[in-house]
């Protein structure tokens, strides 16, 4: 893996110091371990035209990866916190934030309200999707969309479930490339923020969203109106007949 890393760090362009500087922070090795000199010809022809992109996947699974295994860290430390308060009314106090670390609801509440407004793949995407989207990566790697619609840990499997969503050509579900360029979205904003010091989960999310509409009634009006019939065509009068 390090000398596939450094093979794509040694086809990228000078303006790409950026992408090299996160590449070559992934490079782990020890003294004891064999050095493996970079060779194109070891990957095949498309490295020298596929190092961004790939270099840029890589990126955005490193960034996901920080940021889950963050929040998880911040999450026990919370829940030993927790366990350790005896008061009922100090635990009242503190039971949102606790559920929304049971479910995951804090994991993007360092980011500003106004990312999750703009740009959404389709009607029915919340920042529950957003969030399900980055565990959904964790787990099941880049762009692996089938798997997370198939995931029942996920809400993908919900919404497909709710109707003819289940479909593979399913034209209410976003297409794989509106999914990916939300998520590359939501990754700069994440390295946005991380760079900036504010990368923390301590905060209650607030669901709803700009329309007054929680996730759960959204949920419920696009299932009605996917399960309506289609209005029948109507038919065409020949008045010169």
């Amino acid at each position: 893996s390090n000398a596939f890393i450094r093979t794509l760090i040694e086809n990228l362009g000078f303006e790409k110091n950026d992408l090299k500087k996160t590449l070559y922070s992934l490079i782990q090795e020890k003294e004891e371990d064999y050095f493996v000199e970079p060779k194109a010809k070891d990957w095949g022809e498309p490295i020298k035209q596929r190092a961004a992109p790939w270099a840029k996947r890589i990126q955005i699974l490193f960034v996901v990866k920080n940021l889950v295994q963050k929040f998880k860290q911040e999450r026990e430390k919370f829940l030993s916190r927790f366990s350790q308060i005896s008061d009922p009314g100090e635990k009242d106090k503190v039971m949102p934030l606790k559920k929304a670390f049971d479910n995951w609801d804090n994991l993007l509440c360092f980011l500003p309200y106004q990312i999750f407004v703009g740009q959404r793949p389709c009607m029915w995407w919340t920042r529950k999707q957003d969030i399900d989207l980055m565990k959904g990566t964790y787990k099941h790697g880049y762009a692996n969309y089938p798997q997370m619609r198939q995931d029942p840990k996920l809400s993908f499997s919900k919404i497909d479930k709710a109707s003819e969503f289940y479909l593979q050509e399913n034209p209410y579900f976003p297409v794989a490339d509106t999914i990916t360029r939300r998520l590359k979205k939501l990754v700069q904003a994440i390295v946005r923020s991380e760079s900036g010091g504010t990368l923390y989960f301590n905060q209650v999310s607030n669901m709803k969203e700009s329309t007054l509409l929680s996730k759960e009634e959204k949920e419920t009006i696009l299932k009605v109106v996917c399960q309506a019939p289609l209005p029948e065509k109507e038919k065409k009068v020949d008045y010169d007949g």
